[in-house]
């Protein structure tokens, strides 16, 4: 029953945004006031990888990572959104009696947020930013068994961005919804998640 739950409920986030997504893209192309940027971005992220069930004995180290890739953000005078399609990789390790295995995977991420303009200079903006993460998971180098991965989990997101010429540097941070590995014992599950505390920069082409 849980698990339902948890997958509807993913599918209705998704939904709602899929459909608020259509929405503002028709308003954009209806208003004369739309002004669209498009960027290139790289990052560096802090992962803190959980486990679950806590009881269990596990020590988790963990690690800073990278990504990179692009966005588009539409902007209809403080009201923003904007979308992303990020590679992102995934670090730690994972120790238990005396074992430990790396945590390091990969995965393409489409961030899709919400934003509002609450400071408005010539050469300064800044935005509260916040949404939702779909994950798709490429591949693991790591040790962890690469069948237990879910094809894909989600996030949710919230933080800053900070617009100067040419540039833009967002400050968020991404709590996990879901799990992105999950292990059948004998007795029970056990489940991995990853959130983020992210800092990328992003230079604007238009």
């Amino acid at each position: 029953m849980i698990t339902i739950r948890f997958v509807t409920s993913n599918y209705i986030i998704m939904k709602v945004f899929r459909l608020f997504l259509f929405g503002f893209l028709l308003l954009s192309f209806q208003n004369s006031n739309a002004q669209i940027n498009l960027g290139l971005k790289v990052g560096a992220n802090y992962n803190f990888n959980g486990v679950l069930p806590s009881a269990v004995d596990f020590k988790i180290d963990n690690a800073v990572s990278f990504s990179g890739g692009g966005l588009i953000r539409i902007k209809i005078k403080k009201i923003s959104l904007q979308a992303e399609g990020l590679f992102i990789s995934r670090k730690g390790i994972i120790s238990a009696n005396g074992n430990s295995k790396e945590i390091d995977f990969n995965a393409f991420d489409l961030p899709l947020m919400i934003g509002y303009k609450f400071i408005d200079l010539k050469v300064f903006k800044m935005r509260l930013n916040a949404g939702v993460i779909p994950s798709y998971q490429l591949g693991s180098v790591g040790d962890l068994e690469e069948a237990n991965f879910k094809d894909s989990f989600y996030s949710a997101t919230a933080g800053i961005s900070i617009d100067i010429p040419l540039f833009i540097i967002d400050f968020r941070y991404q709590g996990a919804i879901g799990d992105y590995y999950e292990l059948q014992n004998a007795n029970t599950t056990t489940t991995l998640t990853n959130n983020l505390l992210t800092l990328s920069v992003a230079w604007k082409i238009l």
